[in-house]
């Protein structure tokens, strides 16, 4: 990937060497401890009509509590919804993907102290 840059090659393969089962489940704790965090905020304050969809370190904030099977369940009004949701967030200096299209990551960086500030930030 990255087009066999050498430098982008040496940062992917240290990344991976650090990717122990341990940091997996940190990374798990991790992501659970966000996206919960996003969910109780939205849940409160105008947003309870959405649902952060979550695999892994992966989430994706969608304005349905439709189980999603397809494409087709998304709302059709999915990216003016999103933008409220982006706006808000964004307000607070929490920066989601631009796009309602777009999914969301959780890292090894997302820590306990990253999650207290999230949290600060949220309900600021």
């Amino acid at each position: 990937t990255l087009s066999g840059n050498p430098v982008a090659m040496a940062a992917g393969l240290v990344n991976c060497k650090k990717l122990t089962p341990e940091a997996y489940q940190k990374l798990e704790k991790y992501s659970e401890a966000v996206v919960s965090l996003m969910q109780d905020w939205m849940n409160k304050n105008g947003f309870e009509d959405y649902q952060i969809v979550r695999y892994g370190s992966l989430f994706y904030p969608i304005p349905t509590k439709k189980k999603l099977v397809s494409i087709n369940a998304l709302p059709t009004n999915m990216g003016d919804r999103f933008k409220l949701l982006f706006e808000k967030f964004l307000n607070k200096g929490i920066y989601l993907a631009p796009n309602g299209y777009e999914v969301g990551f959780a890292s090894l960086a997302h820590d306990e102290r990253v999650q207290e500030e999230l949290k600060k930030r949220l309900w600021s």
